[in-house]
């Protein structure tokens, strides 16, 4: 399945929100009760690696997460919302090399669900349900990737803020991450509100990022080491009150130190992890 196939026409039948002027729009979180939200995704991770003869030669290893899932968000008990996550479906596809690709959908969805308590900026201040690496691209695919929120005010278009990222490399987001340590990297990202475009039912803020992983040493391990950068592209919607699409890459390039998982000599070997997840609203299962 190639994301093209996902993109079903964008943002019809969209609840109705008025727009404050043609070129503001408020990025704040207050989605409508009891409405669902269906997005599909595809989360592609590709993990480079030496071989077993050393740097000269290097190994892959890619998987493939790709299916829907539906979002509605609930009054709780002080009003605020609680956001309900589940899977419509989930299939993975996997290969070292050149292989073919493997392929198995899951099963069990009912128990692949989360609920998340988001404030208005949307900083998810807890959830509850399954904790596994699968259900983790619900909580990311909310806040339309790992960590981001919003400013929580109107902006104007060319106005831009600057975010720490925590992005974690378990998960979906590094998917079969190998020898890395599971843990958080820190990316100091800049977020660019590039356009805004009224309509007749909402507007629309298209965003863009970019940003770099300082050089930093891991947490766990320090015979290791990391760099790298983060992008993206997303669009908000103010009849959805939410991210309705939106792509984004983490290329995190991790140097160890010594013989690891197999690899053959004691010198210093690089690892490189490249995550691109794209994901698209629709009005309808």
């Amino acid at each position: 399945m190639t994301f093209r196939a996902l993109v079903p026409a964008l943002l019809l039948g969209v609840p109705l929100s008025a727009a404050w002027g043609q070129d503001s729009v408020l990025l704040r979180f207050e989605p409508v009760f009891d409405i669902p939200v269906h997005r599909l995704f595809q989360s592609h991770t590709r993990l480079v690696l030496p071989g077993a003869a050393g740097n000269t030669a290097v190994q892959t290893r890619e998987t493939v997460d790709m299916g829907g899932f539906v979002q509605v968000a609930l009054s709780g008990p002080s009003g605020d919302p609680v956001v309900h996550l589940a899977f419509d479906s989930l299939r993975t596809r996997m290969r070292d090399g050149a292989e073919p690709w493997r392929e198995f959908a899951w099963t069990g969805l009912d128990t692949l669900w989360v609920q998340a308590w988001p404030g208005a900026d949307l900083t998810i201040r807890r959830t509850e349900g399954d904790r596994s690496p699968a259900a983790a691209i619900l909580v990311h695919l909310l806040a339309g990737m790992p960590d981001l929120t919003l400013p929580g005010r109107w902006v104007r278009p060319g106005e831009r803020w600057l975010q720490m990222l925590d992005i974690p490399l378990s998960g979906v987001v590094a998917r079969g991450a190998g020898p890395l340590p599971d843990e958080s990297l820190l990316a100091r990202t800049d977020v660019r509100v590039d356009s805004i475009v009224a309509r007749p039912s909402d507007t629309l803020a298209y965003v863009s990022l970019g940003g770099v992983f300082e050089p930093q040493r891991s947490a766990v391990d320090p015979g290791v080491r990391y760099d790298g950068t983060v992008s993206g592209s997303l669009i908000w919607s103010t009849g959805w009150s939410g991210w309705v699409s939106g792509a984004s890459r983490v290329v995190v390039r991790a140097r160890l130190r010594g013989q690891r998982e197999g690899q053959m000599g004691e010198g210093e070997v690089t690892v490189r992890l490249e995550s691109t997840t794209r994901y698209q609203a629709r009005s309808s299962p």
